[in-house]
Parts: structure tokens; sequence; C-alpha cells
């Protein structure tokens, strides 16, 4: 029985921040930002935020909001060909023998435009956020 709780116990409050069903403001926020995406996955982030991943005109999306409905961030899926050019130059010098395996841009409620960039070295990724001048968020 002891092992049974402790089964319970460290998969399900972990699984309990994972839930599915954001708070009706949350939900109405989403539809203003975003008024034509009909599909979403949701996805608590943290103990106060929620992340709605979805697909907008063919480009993978997430939008962040608290659990007040105001929006935090999006974002969104975008070629590494797009990444600043201060940036890759940052990560050629940086993080040699490390490839470049995706990009997202994230624009933030507070007027920012940071880049995030996964960077691969064998079989682990790391994903390091930059600013648009190249400097490590």
């Amino acid at each position: 029985m002891k092992l049974l709780k402790s089964f319970l116990i460290t998969f399900t409050i972990p699984l309990s921040v994972f839930a599915s069903t954001p708070p009706a403001k949350v939900v109405e926020a989403m539809k203003q930002k975003f008024p034509n995406v009909k599909t979403m996955h949701w996805g608590k982030e943290s103990k106060t935020e929620w992340e709605a991943e979805f697909t907008k005109d063919g480009v993978e999306m997430s939008a962040l909001f608290n659990s007040d409905g105001i929006w935090v961030e999006t974002e969104t899926k975008i070629p590494t060909i797009y990444l600043p050019k201060e940036i890759v130059a940052v990560i050629q010098t940086n993080y040699q023998g490390k490839t470049l395996v995706g990009v997202d841009r994230i624009e933030t409620n507070k007027n920012e435009t940071l880049y995030e960039a996964e960077l691969k070295s064998g079989i682990k990724i790391k994903e390091v956020v930059f600013n648009s001048d190249g400097t490590v968020h």
C-alpha cells in the first residue's frame, strides 16, 4: 500500500501542473488575441500561467497567458535563416560544435522581441534565449 501511495503522489501531483482546462478569463483572452484560431492544445506552464499551442496560417505557435487572462508572450517557429545575423555570429563564436536545429521568435508584453535558439550537441538540445542584438537574455 505504501508503494501505491508513493507512486500516486509521485506521478499525480506533477500531472496536475499540466491540467488542460484554463480559466474562462484565459480562454477569452486567447480568443481576443487570436480570433481565427479554432484548434489549440492547452497546458499549464506554471502555477499561474497557461500556454496554448496552435497552428496559425501553417505556422506553429504558442501563446502564454497568466491566470487573470493577461497575455504574457507569443512564440512563433521561424526558419533558422531568419535569425538575426548578430545572434548567428554569437552562436558561431560561443557555441562551436553545436548545431542550430530550431528557432522561435518571442514577442512579449514588455514590447520585446527575443529569439530562442535550439542548439544540439550529440543527443542533447540546449535552448538559449537571445535579445535581438545577440546578447543572452
